[in-house]
């Protein structure tokens, strides 16, 4: 599988776009042609040497739904909003190389003020309080907006490079860990499946690190056993050279359950449900 050959990233833009209804098909028209304008843009960052030269640096962790995230200090205290100029950029490991998968728009906001409507209602902004570099610090992102005085900085992840599982303006995008592994991502999947694969790829560091020390061995133990169910569903399914199917993903779903389970069980109810992106496991 060959991510410099995505010829469905128009089309894509363009039912990302129409999931939520645009005000007019003008508008509709100007936020696609600005993701294309993107993408034309950061062309020569797919060499992640050119960002460098250009004054791109990481920040962060390398996240299982985002990859890692490469900041530009000097876009990001001019603070304005050029669709051509995003300040960040994600990357993501692929086949050994790091491969740009798409750009984050950081835009630091005056009190009362609201993020650019550029891309339309579609643009889940999500806004952080503090530094810069809390971007790449946390576990989670949410679209809603914070009524905390202090720096404001409003984020805009646009995957404009790779298949998004949750629509082009996504704050995450699960489809990366199938993308890690040769997968080509299903239109459809339990967020849970995805989970258990990222165990394949180095996703585990992140979920310990994000269960806390004092709980990292139990739960270390949990996803160990949930990353041997994924590793042999993926396994079979590579030795009879076919995609994940619809069983495969239910039983990755399943045992990645059944790990938020066990560790709400043995450590706290609460560290599970944060693992599991907020919301508590459920049962199969």
């Amino acid at each position: 599988m060959r991510l410099t050959h995505f010829t469905f990233l128009r089309a894509l833009a363009f039912v990302s776009l129409a999931i939520a209804p645009l005000p007019t098909a003008k508008a509709q028209a100007r936020s696609v042609l600005l993701v294309e304008t993107a993408r034309n843009a950061t062309e020569p960052y797919t060499d992640r040497a050119v960002a460098i030269a250009a004054g791109y640096r990481r920040v962060g962790r390398d996240f299982p739904s985002m990859g890692e995230h490469w900041l530009s200090p000097r876009l990001i205290v001019e603070g304005v909003f050029d669709v051509s100029r995003p300040a960040v950029l994600t990357y993501v490991t692929i086949e050994g190389r790091p491969t740009l998968t798409g750009v984050v728009y950081a835009i630091p906001l005056a009190p009362g003020e609201s993020p650019p409507e550029a891309f339309g209602p579609d643009a889940l902004w999500h806004e952080h309080n503090g530094t810069i570099d809390e971007e790449g610090l946390l576990a989670e992102h949410h679209t809603m907006h914070t009524s905390a005085t202090g720096t404001r900085v409003a984020f805009l992840h646009a995957w404009i490079r790779i298949p998004s599982s949750d629509g082009i303006f996504a704050a995450e995008n699960w489809a990366i860990p199938f993308l890690r592994l040769h997968l080509p991502p299903p239109d459809h999947f339990p967020i849970g499946a995805a989970r258990a694969l990222s165990l394949l790829s180095g996703g585990k560091a992140f979920f310990l690190d994000l269960a806390g020390s004092s709980a990292a061995p139990t739960v270390s133990a949990s996803l160990d056993q949930c990353s041997a169910i994924a590793g042999k569903i993926v396994s079979a399914a590579r030795s009879a050279h076919r995609t994940l199917t619809v069983d495969d993903l239910r039983e990755l779903d399943a045992a990645w359950q059944s790990a938020m389970t066990a560790i709400a069980g043995s450590v706290k109810a609460e560290i599970a449900q944060r693992l599991n992106g907020g919301v508590p496991p459920h049962v199969h």
